[in-house]
């Protein structure tokens, strides 16, 4: 089955992209890869990038699934040799270089996937109708914390209604932004420590539980006229606290209009908020990943 694809990879706010991507056309395997960097400042990008080396170096010769184990067996030697240690499991959850990813091998006419955390896979049909084919488990507890964002910006703004904190100076937006999230901080952490549990969400961490946790199968390609990968950076921000929905529709977007209009709309959006307020999320631009796959 022929198919041509696009891509786009854009860095947000912090200094790094911590994303990564994977577009290996004559394997079928394509991954979109998002790190996350501990609270302890020890780089996303790490775990990012180990995942997308090991997948174009093994995935050619195995499933996805084993190189994606092997890929976090390598994030586990990293991180202990990051900390000096190597008691790993003495390491906070909240403290470890992790990633989330949404992976997939096209092979004849049907499509291997792996997923974890918010990085999420769709397909679209002839007849128009999307199929989601992840679940985001981290958009409840990052519901939490949007949410004691909000409130902690409202406690600040008084009982001036009218009031836009997009209207201040750089610098106070640059510190009410501080505040808040130092605010939420305890909310943030209890969310990591949750991390491949029951009651969190699967992500690569270099823990031996880790793979237990990640989503994975197999789904056939009937009717398929395209698929879409996206990092959670490139979710629709007025959207962002609303769960799944809010993944649909950006889906919907993505495939009406193309990856690169979506990209455009998100960062018009972000541009008109720079106080996470009118669109309330934890960060004003994260690093923005995807790819479109549409076969011919």
């Amino acid at each position: 089955m022929g198919f041509h694809y696009d891509v786009v990879y854009l860095k947000g706010v912090n200094q790094e992209n911590e994303d990564a991507y994977v577009a290996m056309e004559e394997t079928g395997v394509f991954s979109v890869i998002d790190g996350a960097t501990g609270l302890g400042s020890l780089s996303g990008k790490m775990a990012a990038e180990i995942i997308k080396e090991t997948l174009e170096q093994e995935a050619e010769h195995q499933s996805l699934m084993n190189s994606i184990d092997i890929g976090n067996g390598r994030i586990r030697k990293k991180v202990c040799e990051k900390m000096n240690t190597d008691d790993f499991d003495s390491i906070p959850k909240e403290n470890r270089s992790t990633c989330g990813l949404a992976t997939i091998r096209i092979k004849e006419n049907k499509v291997e996937y792996v997923h974890g955390g918010d990085c999420m896979i769709f397909v679209q049909y002839g007849n128009k109708e999307i199929r989601q084919i992840t679940y985001d488990h981290l958009s409840k507890l990052d519901g939490v914390s949007i949410e004691l964002h909000k409130h902690s910006i409202d406690s600040r703004l008084g009982d001036g209604v009218d009031v836009d904190p997009n209207t201040w100076s750089e610098t106070e937006i640059t510190n009410l932004l501080k505040d808040t999230r130092q605010e939420i901080l305890p909310k943030i952490i209890e969310n990591r420590r949750k991390l491949n549990t029951k009651g969190g969400y699967g992500v690569l961490d270099g823990s031996s539980e880790a793979i237990s946790y990640l989503d994975y199968g197999m789904f056939p390609l009937y009717d398929a006229k395209r698929i879409l990968l996206l990092s959670d950076g490139l979710q629709l921000p007025f959207h962002k606290a609303t769960g799944q929905d809010a993944w649909v529709k950006t889906a919907s977007y993505a495939f009406d209009n193309g990856l690169e209009a979506l990209k455009n709309e998100v960062l018009n959006l972000e541009s008109t908020d720079k106080a996470c307020y009118t669109y309330p999320r934890l960060k004003f631009a994260d690093d923005k990943t995807g790819i479109l796959i549409e076969f011919e």
